[in-house]
């Protein structure tokens, strides 16, 4: 069962191209307490990391533009100041070789748009800052 109270006043920032699904995720992570910032593209996410450093990220992977969440994930474990916050890749790739470059970028989740809801989700958020804080 989600304890809401892990996510009060948590800053996520969530980079997802379906406008749709990130307005549905977005009204379930302010439900849950949650400061968010939502980016649209690759270059947008690293503008909204630049200005302001999250407690987690939600991550798509397929961006428009030409910057994709595997490069963003570079870019943040590259930057001293984002190298230990926790990113869950959120994508419907889910072959073995992009979960695997997931995980070795140091994605702390990968998990499959097509087989979530938004409950979901928020556990999965909270299961990452809970990991995180006991470490």
């Amino acid at each position: 069962m989600a304890n809401n109270t892990t996510l009060t006043g948590k800053k996520v920032l969530w980079v997802e191209d379906d406008q749709f699904l990130g307005e549905l995720i977005s009204k379930k992570l302010i439900s849950s307490g949650c400061a968010t910032t939502y980016a649209s593209s690759g270059e947008k996410a690293l503008e909204e990391l630049a200005k302001n450093t999250p407690d987690v990220v939600l991550l798509d992977i397929m961006l428009p533009g030409g910057i994709d969440g595997f490069a963003i994930l570079e870019k943040m474990r590259a930057n001293p100041a984002q190298k230990d916050v926790p990113v869950i890749l959120f994508s419907n790739l889910n072959s073995k070789e992009d979960v695997q470059k997931g995980m070795k970028l140091g994605a702390s989740r990968f998990l499959i748009k097509a087989t979530l809801v938004p409950d979901e989700i928020v556990t999965e958020i909270e299961s990452v800052l809970n990991e995180k804080s006991k470490s």
